[in-house]
């Protein structure tokens, strides 16, 4: 699938201080929280309380552990089918996120569907 955000807009939003509230319209992989830390921040979305995505499993625990000020997470986890690795998410969230107050996570295994534009304008 292609990404909508490219590695180094997703690395400026994370690095970014002063964001609150973040909605992606893209998958969230590991990639591009390893890419943004690269860029020599240690600590992603140093602000950010509020967030709505769709995310890998590991895209989700990597950027979960720099989420230490999140109070509002919506979260589509696109699972791996064994239940044992998506529960191993739950506690590090919790480890991480201490103030979160209002958490809504959705399993899914389907994978993303990859929609051009110039798809949905022959509709």
């Amino acid at each position: 699938m292609g990404s909508i955000i490219t590695d180094d807009v997703f690395a400026n939003l994370a690095t970014r201080s002063g964001l609150h509230s973040l909605g992606l319209g893209s998958l969230l992989t590991p990639r591009q929280v390893s890419y943004s830390q690269g860029q020599g921040e240690h600590r992603l979305f140093p602000d950010l309380q509020n967030l709505t995505c769709t995310a890998s499993l590991d895209g989700a625990i990597n950027l979960s552990i720099h989420l230490s000020q999140l109070t509002k997470l919506e979260i589509s986890l696109l699972g791996t089918g064994k239940a044992s690795e998506e529960q191993r998410f739950i506690p590090i969230l919790s480890a991480a996120c201490p103030n979160i107050h209002h958490l809504d996570i959705r399993y899914t295994a389907e994978q993303p569907t990859n929609l051009q534009a110039r798809d949905i304008l022959a509709l």
